[in-house]
């Protein structure tokens, strides 16, 4: 991935990429996207080589993205694919307020992600009504089966040449959402409605079409390959960084990886006359510590941070060992972190067990002083924790699907002590409570998150019980209160999930 290491050499790239009129009819244009800021505010850090490189910042980010606009001049468009909050503190205690009033102003369309609506429709609603940007929807319908953004497709006169872009989400985010954040919603066919925003654009003389989604690389190919007349896919969710592009027959797709490390830039050369695409040129644009940062957006962030941190920095806890959460072994192995998650909701809630998602953990947790801050890395979501009745028939259905994932899929379950279980490659092998089988006729209260409770992650069996108990406490609130109670924490593994060999 080529690395833009000066102000001057940004300058010229950005430069080079202006909009400009060709000979004759020819004419040019910019696209600039990202996409999965996820609320990520600050710098992170990159090896490469033997050195630490800083990517991203919003105030770079912004600044690199208004900085390639002016440069383009007139007509460029900035296109975000989806997932602005979540999977940071600063969602956790701002929903999103602060990346939509940063991006307001700065992009032009953007599709709803999954995560948009980690705080359901009315957080969603209410933070894209303050926009002056459209959020655009395809495949996504209010009960009278209206968009639910209101706008499904937009097209739009660059110098003559007449642009659509319309909108598609993932349809599983049905299940990969809680119920209560989508309730009425319904997330139709992609394909489906591909085809009909193409046709609808195309029958009003459009040039080029853009598809503007958020379902992973995997799913773009799929469209490109099924949908004819999509000249260009501006995709996320993925975190995929395609350097200079993917072509898949005539279509283009394009992403832009995440947390606003890199943004992408898009020359498109058309032939007015001729009504022909010259050529459509897709590349990658680094956000590092040269790239000129806006100010304005830097003391937004810098005001907030503050408000953050004094919320952040209260010690609840000290740990004696590492906590481990990482995503490579928390999904496909017991670790003492969802050992002890697992054992503070079933205590809390007072049920017989507890099984959650590996999903619901994005970190681990240093030995040392626990902070409010380190919870809410390990638990940003905000998952509310419920007890739902199931037979011992149902939640051995449910580890037998856990047993039967593939390592690193986040639907891998994590338990309580008192339950055990084996499994011999992909098979349950074994499964004991309190050292007995389970009594498959026997009804036992069973703590887990409210996604799971609604039959998230494609396990429906949780909703045998129709009127679950939803807490309305977050999972990240019950442990901060429990790690209170708990001055030093020495949790471990204990065999309480076991892969045989053979």
């Amino acid at each position: 991935m080529r690395l833009i290491t000066s102000v001057f050499r940004f300058g010229l790239v950005v430069a080079l990429l202006a909009v400009s009129a060709g000979c004759g009819s020819e004419s040019s244009f910019t696209i600039l996207h990202f996409s999965d800021l996820h609320e990520q505010l600050h710098p992170v850090k990159r090896k490469i080589g033997n050195k630490d490189v800083e990517f991203g910042g919003v105030d770079r980010l912004i600044g690199g993205l208004k900085a390639a606009r002016t440069a383009a001049g007139p007509g460029t468009l900035v296109l975000y694919a989806g997932d602005a909050i979540q999977g940071t503190p600063f969602s956790t205690f701002f929903k999103g307020e602060v990346t939509f009033g940063l991006l307001d102003g700065v992009i032009d369309y953007m599709v709803p992600g999954v995560h948009d609506f980690d705080y359901g429709q009315d957080n969603l609603n209410n933070l894209t009504g303050k926009s002056k940007f459209k959020v655009l929807s395809a495949n996504i319908f209010n009960k009278d089966a209206k968009p639910f953004t209101g706008v499904d497709y937009v097209i739009k006169d660059i110098d003559g040449i007449k642009v659509g872009i319309f909108g598609l989400t993932m349809r599983i985010t049905e299940i990969l959402q809680s119920a209560r954040n989508i309730e009425g919603l319904n997330f139709g066919p992609v394909e489906d409605a591909a085809r009909a925003a193409v046709m609808a654009m195309r029958g009003q003389g459009v040039d080029f079409v853009i598809a503007l989604t958020h379902q992973g690389i995997e799913e773009d190919k799929k469209l490109a390959r099924a949908v004819d007349g999509i000249n260009l896919i501006v995709g996320g969710l993925s975190h995929t960084v395609l350097t200079n592009g993917f072509l898949v027959f005539d279509t283009w797709i394009a992403q832009a990886g995440y947390r606003g490390e890199h943004f992408g830039k898009i020359t498109v050369r058309y032939d007015k006359e001729k009504k022909r695409i010259i050529s459509i040129s897709p590349e990658i644009v680094n956000v590092t510590a040269e790239m000129p940062a806006d100010a304005e957006v830097a003391k937004v962030v810098d005001k907030y941070s503050k408000e953050l941190k004094s919320k952040l920095d209260v010690v609840v806890s000290k740990s004696d060992v590492l906590l481990e959460g990482s995503r490579n072994k928390v999904r496909g192995n017991e670790t003492n972190l969802g050992n002890l998650l697992a054992d503070i909701l079933k205590r809390e809630t007072g049920a017989d067990m507890c099984i959650i998602n590996s999903g619901v953990i994005r970190a681990s947790i240093n030995p040392g002083p626990v902070r409010v801050a380190d919870v809410l890395n390990v638990l940003p979501y905000p998952n509310n924790v419920s007890t739902v009745r199931l037979t011992g028939k149902a939640i051995y259905r449910i580890i037998e699907k856990s047993a039967a994932t593939n390592p690193g899929e986040g639907r891998f379950l994590q338990v309580s002590g008192g339950l055990q279980y084996k499994i011999k490659g992909r098979t349950l092998a074994e499964l004991k409570f309190n050292g007995r089988d389970l009594d498959e006729n026997r009804v036992y209260t069973v703590a887990t998150s409210d996604f799971l409770a609604d039959g998230g992650d494609n396990y429906p069996e949780f909703k045998q019980d129709r009127d679950p108990k939803n807490t309305g406490i977050t999972m990240a609130e019950f442990m901060i209160e429990a790690l209170k109670r708990m001055p030093t924490i020495a949790a471990g593994v204990e065999g309480r999930i076991v892969r045989l060999e053979g």
